[in-house]
């Protein structure tokens, strides 16, 4: 498109665009224009959307008090759904939301292009849609109510009335197709005295077409990216576009990466604009100030402990900067509790007993409130109210707010009110009903900040339109984007879809749409490049058709940058190597247990870490019970068992009647110890649950003591004080059993598959048991084992080393000297030492303060490690591998 001719139509009457897009580009550029000619002021040129044009025209008519917006709309649809469905006992199955809006959409095609869906065979979703349409008619015409669909048929009536005054001259710009009813409008106006103009995009071929293919989208955008900021390094003043089918599959990767060529330095910077514009904004509901506000909103009387997190840590309640040490300290408290649903008056009363919050405890007072309240009402009621609790909480939280948290609020407050018009069409309404249509629109709602146009513009294929660059580059041109696929309305029977040629009714007509984009975006620029990648996610992807008379052509790029570069090129940095920590005095007891010692094996830092520092990941609870609860459960069942069955002989004089007893009241002991210590009541139906799966599976674990030779159990959970080396730990044994012979086993329980070959590491990364072994002579150990405790029986068994005299089992004497072997060890006494050297040596590094990030191995060690953030191992290696050294 030609900038000159529009900028002269536009002096000399209205210009009406596609859309929003297209209307501000051409207005700045006329602003240019005329200040480059010298001139000091202007009058505003007569540039808008077609759809603003349309709605004042309808305010000529008088029309507007009359005139739903597309949330009324949407909402009165929803309605008629749901009374249709309550009438006629229709399943559960449709979607009312969605299915609303697919109405909506069949009932505005139906009035811009016509037919009469009666002439044609009904499916039971045509024939319920038209049922819907002649209540929604109804309706309308009782109240008066009018969509905008309905303009343009309205606006033709009134020019041949004289009702409205027709313009001189009209254009239209940005218009790949028009509907019959703008058709028709436009022939009412031609026949009013108006010169009606229509600008195409089909000029003069461009100087430069090429088509080029990509390994994957990642590496499309980077070619993209480096591509533009080559063009911007010759002419910072060249405008250039982006243009995407699907933009939305490349948004992120777009953002990522032009930030990264074209702004590196900013990329390193949070809140800095970004250098190119786009056409597709974020998601209104995820922005901060809205999330938070929508999630305060959706609170019941059972929190999600993400929801609770939330608002403990959220910046955009009030008080946030004075409490906020002990709102994250309460929210480390919730993670810890492992419930993964926390009853609200609970929470207010951990928040009252803590003392520290006396903020955050009105906050959750009038949340209190407002879950209470059941009243029906209508939307701009509960709008009223939502302000109110916003105002009351402090949203959107202290101190000066930015430009775009600014817009943000505004938007956000706009959206309320956009729920208070809703009362014009809709009955009253629960909270929660009220709530899930504020979520819905917030959801629906695109945010853009405001700013000024960029001289990148990156684009979908309909806001496209009607716009002119010095260079484009159109991504994502395989042949599943492409022509875009067929998408028929489910609601208008296909064949009057295809008789007159709707948008989206099959492939001919998405084809015909297609070709004429290309033929508009290939003349849009005197540089176009055409890119598809030649896979997604490891499925083949074929260039569209479209492209096939093409000539490939890779373009040039500048070389590839990268942020992180900044940090190694700009500056000299130095490297300090701090592996040495504070010492601590020896002999004294550290909290810490037998953990400190397999942190110090896995890595040094992880130790200091874990132990010096009390650096911990936060939890994460997931529904029920996790793995470690169960695993403590099953701890407590049996230590509770063995303090009363204290050997296999009173074992086997256990009738089933009386095991059975025992194994209830040890399942209730261990649940009752467990509630006590989390601080938490099972609801019944769980805990009945826990109780019977307890029971199960102690039951089959019996059966592997039954098979073992006469032991006596001397000690359960045993509290132990133990040297190593310089350091002085407590323990707590699981069990400690008493062989014929005289020596003692130690025994750890295990839910999880443990692995014995840990033990003979040169680090002895799974030290626990071996510590439990020092407080005791070494002629009486007589082994040390794993009892795996599992749901499944055949997973059932003991794991360990054990002294030749001490074996009852070919296998497991077999796997004894089998590892003896295959780690050069002679015996268990050699098995024994080889523990002392090796734990006392790492208990004298972590008294030394020794934390150098030293993994033993980076799977073993790092794979579940809660301290990669701190570390940063693993962005060190990736900063290696990824960025190239001179």
């Amino acid at each position: 498109m030609m900038d000159t001719p529009i900028l002269e139509l536009a002096a000399r009457g209205p210009l009406l665009t596609a859309n929003n897009r297209l209307a501000a580009t051409l207005i700045s550029r006329y602003d240019q224009q005329q200040a480059a000619t010298g001139i000091l002021c202007w009058e505003r040129p007569a540039i808008m959307p077609l759809s603003a044009w349309l709605s004042a025209r309808g305010d000529e008519l008088g029309l507007t008090a009359r005139l739903l917006n597309d949330g009324q709309v949407r909402r009165l649809w929803e309605e008629i759904i749901e009374e249709d469905i309550a009438r006629h006992n229709a399943s559960g199955l449709l979607q009312v939301s969605s299915s609303a809006e697919t109405a909506s959409a069949a009932q505005q095609l139906l009035l811009q292009y016509g037919g009469n869906i009666d002439r044609y065979p009904m499916s039971d979703d045509v024939a319920a849609f038209r049922r819907w349409l002649r209540d929604w008619e109804r309706r309308a015409a009782e109240a008066g109510w009018l969509i905008p669909a309905a303009l343009p048929g309205l606006i033709a009536t009134g020019l041949a009335q004289g009702r409205i005054k027709a313009p001189e001259i009209l254009t239209l710009a940005g218009f790949d197709l028009l509907p019959p009813s703008l058709e028709d409008l436009l022939r009412s106006l031609e026949n009013a005295g108006t010169r009606v103009e229509v600008i195409t995009d089909d000029g003069g071929p461009a100087r430069s077409v090429s088509r080029c293919c990509a390994t994957d989208p990642q590496e499309e955008v980077r070619l993209c990216a480096r591509w533009t900021r080559l063009l911007l390094e010759r002419d910072p003043r060249a405008r250039i576009g982006i243009v995407a089918p699907a933009l939305g599959d490349y948004l992120s990767l777009l953002r990522d990466q032009l930030q990264a060529e074209l702004g590196p330095r900013q990329a390193l910077q949070f809140g800095t604009a970004h250098p190119a514009g786009f056409s597709l904004g974020s998601c209104l509901a995820e922005e901060g100030p809205v999330r938070l506000a929508l999630t305060l909103f959706g609170c019941g009387n059972r929190i999600e402990l993400a929801e609770a997190g939330l608002l403990l840590r959220s910046p955009f309640l009030g008080h946030s900067v004075a409490e906020g040490r002990a709102r994250a300290l309460a929210d480390l408290e919730l993670r810890n509790n492992g419930q993964s649903v926390v009853p609200l008056p609970r929470l207010i009363r951990m928040v009252e007993k803590l003392g520290t919050l006396p903020r955050f405890l009105a906050i959750l007072k009038h949340l209190r409130d407002w879950v209470a309240d059941r009243r029906l009402r209508r939307p701009g009621l509960w709008s009223e109210q939502m302000a109110r609790l916003l105002e009351a909480v402090g949203w959107p939280g202290e101190g000066a707010i930015d430009s775009r948290q600014y817009q943000l609020v505004e938007k956000f407050l706009d959206l309320l009110h956009r729920l208070a018009s809703l009362d014009l069409v809709s009955s009253p309404v629960e909270r929660h009903v009220a709530v899930g249509l504020l979520q819905r629109m917030a959801r629906e709602t695109e945010f853009q900040i405001e700013e000024a146009p960029s001289r990148l513009q990156v684009l979908g294929l309909l806001e496209s339109s009607g716009q002119s660059f010095d260079a484009l580059w159109m991504l994502g041109m395989h042949d599943g984007a492409f022509p875009v696929p067929a998408r028929p309305n489910p609601f208008l029977p296909l064949a009057l879809q295809k008789e007159m040629a709707m948008p989206h009714a099959d492939a001919g007509r998405e084809l015909e749409f297609a070709q004429r984009a290309c033929q508009r975006l290939f003349h849009a620029a005197d540089q176009v490049v055409v890119s598809w990648p030649g896979s997604i996610d490891g499925a083949e992807c074929r260039p569209s058709p479209l492209l096939a008379d093409l000539p490939e052509n890779l373009p040039e790029c500048a070389p590839g940058n990268d942020p992180r570069r900044l940090l190694t090129g700009s500056v000299v940095l130095e490297t300090w190597q701090d592996p040495q920590g504070p010492g601590i005095p020896a002999g004294i007891p550290f909290k810490g247990g037998t953990g400190i010692l397999k942190d110090q094996a896995l890595c040094p830092f992880r130790a200091f870490a874990h132990h010096r520092l009390l650096a911990r990941g936060l939890e994460y609870p997931d529904i029920g019970l996790d793995p470690m609860s169960r695993g403590t459960l099953v701890h407590g069942l049996l230590e509770s068992f063995w303090s009363r069955i204290c050997s296999r002989r009173q074992l086997l004089i256990l009738s089933d009647e009386e095991l059975a007893r025992e194994l209830a009241r040890s399942a209730e002991d261990a649940l009752q110890a467990f509630e006590k210590e989390k601080r938490l009541d099972l609801p019944n139906r769980q805990r009945r649950i826990e109780l019977q799966r307890l029971q199960r599976v102690a039951r089959n674990w019996l059966e592997k003591e039954y098979d073992r030779p006469p032991f006596e159990v001397i000690a359960t959970e045993q509290s132990r004080q133990v040297t190593i080396g310089n350091l002085a730990v407590r323990t707590r044994i699981d069990r400690i059993d008493r062989l014929e012979n005289g020596r003692q086993l130690v025994i750890d329980y295990k839910t999880g598959k443990p692995d014995v070959s840990q033990w003979l590491d040169d680090r002895v990364s799974e030290p626990q048991l071996p510590i439990y072994c020092f407080g005791m002579p070494p002629e009486e150990v007589g082994g040390a084992l794993f009892a795996r405790v599992h749901c499944r029986p055949d997973e059932n068994g003991f794991h360990g080393l054990l002294r030749t005299d001490c074996a009852w089992d070919e296998r497991s004497a077999r796997t004894m000297e089998r590892l003896l072997d295959e780690y050069g060890r002679e015996d268990f006494d050699d098995v024994l030492r080889h523990w002392r050297a090796t734990l006392e040596q790492l208990a004298d590094e972590f008294v030394d303060g020794q934390a150098r990030v030293d993994p033993i191995d980076e799977v073993k060690a790092c794979r579940y490690c809660d301290l990669l953030p701190f570390c940063r191992r693993l962005e060190y290696d990736l900063m290696v591998e990824e960025i190239p050294r001179d």
